[in-house]
Order: C-alpha cells, then sequence, then structure tokens
C-alpha cells in the first residue's frame, strides 16, 4: 500500500515517447501528452492525474471526461452572460463554453502563468475567448468587487486539496460574487467518505443546501449550490449535451441541507481538510 501510494502521489521525473513539451515551474513539473488519435493532456508533476486535456478535433471530448457534464451548467441560469473559472488551467471548461455559449464573458483565473505559457503553445488556449487572470484564486476574489452569474471551482490538484480553498469562508466570499439566482459549481475527486461528507455540508452553509452528483466512470463529483439555485436546464439543451444531463440523473444525484449540528472546514482548522483527506486517499488505496 505504501509503494503504491508512493507511485500514485509523489512527483516523477518522465522520459516518455508521448511527451510533446514539459517545463519546470515554481509549483511542479508541467508537461503535455498526446496520443495516436491527436489528443493532448496537461499534467502536473505525474502522469496518474490529468489537469487538461484538448481535442482538436472536438469541443465536446470522450465521455469519460468530466468537464464534459459541468457543460450543461449555463442552461441551469435563465439568461447567464459571465462566468469564473478559477483554476483554470488548459482552458478545457473555457473551449467548452466558447463552443456551445459564445455569449458568455469568461474570466479565468490560474495561479501558475507557466501553464497557461504552455497551455497557449500546445492546447489551443492562444485562440480562446476569456480574460485570464494569474493568482491565487482566494487572493483574486478579496481584491475583486466583480460578480458572476456562474463560478466554477476546479483549483484542486487532482485529489490533493489547497486547503484555503475547501474552507466555510473560502465558500461564503464565493457567495460574495454571486450575482441573484447564480450557481456556485465545484468539481471535486472523492468517493464516498467523511471528508466528502464535511465538504459537502461545508459547501452547503452559505446556501443552506447542495446539489451532488457523481460524474459517471469517473472519481469526480459534481457539487452544485447556489442563490436560489435550480438544479435542472430552464434552457435547451444542444444535442450533444442531452446523454450529459440524463447521465448524471442516472447516478441519483441528490440535494442535501446543510447540517448545523455537523463539522465544517473552517479557516482556523486547516489540517482538518488535510486530514480528511489523507484518510479518504488511504480509503481508496485500501480498494486497489
Amino acid at each position: 500500500m505504501l509503494l503504491l501510494s508512493l507511485f500514485l502521489f509523489v512527483p516523477h521525473v518522465y522520459a516518455r515517447a508521448d511527451m510533446i513539451a514539459a517545463v519546470d515551474s515554481p509549483y511542479g513539473f508541467i508537461f503535455i501528452t498526446q496520443d495516436e488519435k491527436g489528443l493532448r493532456r496537461l499534467h502536473i508533476d505525474t502522469i496518474m492525474i490529468t489537469q487538461s486535456v484538448y481535442d482538436p478535433s472536438s469541443s465536446l471530448l470522450d465521455s469519460h471526461y468530466y468537464y464534459n457534464y459541468f457543460a450543461v451548467l449555463p442552461t441551469m441560469l435563465e439568461d447567464p452572460q459571465s462566468v469564473l473559472i478559477l483554476g483554470h488551467a488548459g482552458g478545457t471548461f473555457t473551449r467548452l463554453f466558447n463552443a456551445y455559449y459564445p455569449e458568455l464573458e469568461i474570466t479565468g483565473v490560474e495561479l501558475d502563468p507557466e501553464v497557461s505559457a504552455l497551455s497557449k503553445a500546445y492546447m489551443g488556449l492562444d485562440s480562446a475567448k476569456l480574460d485570464l487572470f494569474h493568482s491565487d484564486a482566494r487572493a483574486f476574489l478579496l481584491q475583486s468587487s466583480q460578480r458572476y452569474d456562474l463560478i466554477l471551482v476546479d483549483a484542486y490538484h487532482g485529489a490533493s486539496i489547497p486547503a484555503h480553498l475547501a474552507t466555510r469562508e473560502f465558500f461564503e466570499l464565493c457567495a460574495e460574487h454571486l450575482n441573484e439566482g447564480g450557481l456556485l459549481a465545484v468539481n471535486v475527486a472523492s468517493g464516498e467518505s467523511e471528508f466528502l461528507t464535511v465538504f459537502e455540508n461545508t459547501l452547503a452553509h452559505p446556501f443552506g443546501e447542495v446539489f451532488s452528483a457523481p460524474i459517471p466512470g469517473s472519481f469526480n463529483t459534481l457539487l452544485l449550490t447556489g442563490k436560489e439555485a435550480r438544479y435542472e436546464p430552464v434552457q435547451n439543451l444542444d444535442p450533444a449535451l442531452q446523454e450529459k444531463w440524463r447521465g448524471l440523473q442516472r447516478e441519483g444525484p441528490e440535494v442535501r441541507a446543510h447540517d448545523s449540528e455537523a463539522p465544517l472546514f473552517e479557516d482556523d482548522k486547516l489540517s482538518q481538510v488535510e486530514l480528511l483527506n489523507e484518510a479518504m486517499l488511504m480509503q481508496l488505496l485500501e480498494g486497489f
């Protein structure tokens, strides 16, 4: 179990035939691979986790990628105008939104400028339509007064969670930047665990509830909440996205109310995020 955990989660140095670009940054070893079909994937530190995917021939990716399922979110809003992506990486969400909702004004926040530079050169980000900023997600929100119709948080490195982006205080800050009727969506990599239960309760705290939907064929969960939120499309779905919505429904999503008596992740107890996340990872490894 220890050896497997080292293989999965400790950074490796790779010499791979499918690697087409790589760069070292202060935040990690960033590299891009390309398979025989031309599909490109952006990785940080390990081949086991993919940060972004780019298919030059299609905006919609193969069915097992979680990005596709988030593409239905703008249809849950009456008249979405703006979206904020915290954890922009190589821009997979931006390319999806550009393709299916060209009217959306997209703001992306990415911590590492090297990730964006490599993505502009190899992941199609150079032609994407957005305003891109390089900052820590929480620092960006603290310095901004802008509000958005949709905020999407995808700043977690696989199953590694930056603790300051998983607390009650962070989600309260996100809530301050939502327009009335807006949605806050979070992609979290976690199976059923105490970590996920506490995370869901923390996210629900500012809003009273959270919609939790496992992503078919993946280890990811789509968590959704907001001000006067509705958890189903109110606009017509593009035919290519209809199956994604049906896929979420087949997994049995639930709306879970905030429990004021249950634990929360909070700024003054950041270690609890890391401890429960590590316990969840060990639970995962035991299942191999």
